[in-house]
């Protein structure tokens, strides 16, 4: 390709391009090859699995310099215009989607559809069942009342429990609020699963990209197949 772009090939917006990484608005601007228009239907889509550390925000860029999910990534993806689909705070870490399909992104984010998103909870001492139990059938938050959540204890261990969630949305510090509101603080959270897929044996700050069978289950779950 670059020396395709060298010998005159490329067009954007009717002008030639020979300087290699010129960069483009593949939604905007009109890319030409050898005469023929390139459409955004055949930017290449791609989706990429990411375990998040804590201390890493989801998303693309940070004004005050701080570690983003793209500098967990490797530097051929950067060229790629991905975006994380939904947020896990600052504190929390596992499964994150990065992708440029706009679409799928859109269902996967969309109460409407109910994906649900999975994970592995620590709170401080051990909540009753009457407290679990308001959690699960849904609670007054400042932002409004959540939804049905699912809830396993897992154990518990000295001074806290260990707990599996399920819920189908993903507000701002969800479940930390949750559990704040019953009396209990949130230790550590870890996202593990997201609609079909899970972050598997994948480590901490380690990505990889979905294999075509993931993205098509994905995609049909959200039903864009």
């Amino acid at each position: 390709m670059e020396t395709a772009i060298a010998d005159g090939r490329a067009e954007v917006n009717g002008s030639v391009i020979t300087r290699m990484g010129s960069k483009i608005h593949p939604e905007s601007d009109i890319v030409v090859f050898d005469g023929s228009t390139i459409n955004p239907s055949n930017v290449i889509k791609v989706y990429v699995l990411l375990n998040k550390p804590r201390g890493v925000l989801s998303t693309t860029k940070d004004d005050y310099g701080r570690k983003t999910v793209m500098d967990c990534l490797p530097k051929e993806l950067l060229r790629h215009r991905l975006f994380p689909v939904g947020r896990l705070d600052w504190n929390s870490e596992g499964l994150v989607l990065l992708t440029n399909d706009g679409d799928l992104a859109h269902r996967l984010l969309h109460p409407k559809f109910e994906h649900y998103r999975h994970y592995l909870v620590k709170v401080t001492g051990r909540p009753k069942e009457s407290q679990l139990n308001k959690l699960r059938h849904g609670l007054q938050l400042e932002d409004g009342f959540t939804s049905p959540t699912k809830i396993k204890e897992i154990g518990f261990y000295d001074s806290h429990t260990e707990l599996e969630m399920t819920m189908r949305e993903g507000r701002n510090r969800q479940i930390r609020r949750m559990f704040s509101s019953i009396g209990s603080s949130v230790t550590h959270l870890r996202r593990t699963g997201l609609a079909t897929l899970n972050i598997g044996r994948l480590g901490l700050s380690e990505s990889r990209l979905l294999t075509s069978t993931e993205v098509s289950k994905l995609r049909k779950s959200a039903g864009l197949e």
